[in-house]
Order: structure tokens, then C-alpha cells, then sequence
């Protein structure tokens, strides 16, 4: 609901509710974890079968869209070793 943690706080703090900011860290990983897991089991449960189709939609136009511009999927191309003086710490972001 809130772009940032600080401003997540803050909308709770005016609530009523007064969190540290480790707490809304908390908060947030361990719904996002749910969110995941109760996402992949009905993945799971439809790849499978058994989900059953509804009918709210039937003859009716649907649009879909997905937004994941702020996503980037990294892969390990070779890790650094050591640590010497010319050596940059900088990993190279290469997209697909």
C-alpha cells in the first residue's frame, strides 16, 4: 500500500499503531512469504485439476495486464575472487 517501509510506519503510526521499523520489515516479508505460498498452491491446485471454472465472466471481454517493470532477474555470471586493489566490487547486471 505505501511505496517505502518509512511511509508504511508512519501511515500505522497515524492509525494508532506504533511500530519500530524492524517490525514493519517483519511484517511485510512474512505477508509477502504468505502471499507466495498461497499463490503457488493454487497454481499448483489448477495445474492439477482441481480447480473447478467459474462462470462471472462467461461472454463477457476480459483484459489482463501484468506490471513488472520495476523487476529484474539477475543471474550469477562468475563471482569475484579475492580482493585486490584493481579489482572493482561492481557485478554487471546482463538482461536476457
Amino acid at each position: 500500500m505505501a511505496p517505502s517501509f518509512d511511509l508504511a510506519r508512519r501511515e500505522l503510526a497515524r492509525g494508532g499503531l506504533k511500530l519500530d521499523i524492524k517490525a514493519v520489515h517483519r511484517i511485510a516479508r512474512r505477508l509477502g512469504a504468505q502471499a507466495l505460498t498461497a499463490r503457488r498452491r493454487d497454481l499448483l491446485a489448477w495445474r492439477a485439476g482441481q480447480v473447478r471454472p467459474g462462470t462471472e465472466l462467461a461472454g463477457k471481454r476480459v483484459g489482463v495486464a501484468v506490471d513488472g517493470g520495476r523487476m529484474r532477474l539477475r543471474r550469477v555470471r562468475r563471482k569475484q575472487k579475492g580482493k585486490g586493489a584493481k579489482k572493482k566490487q561492481r557485478r554487471r547486471y546482463q538482461a536476457a
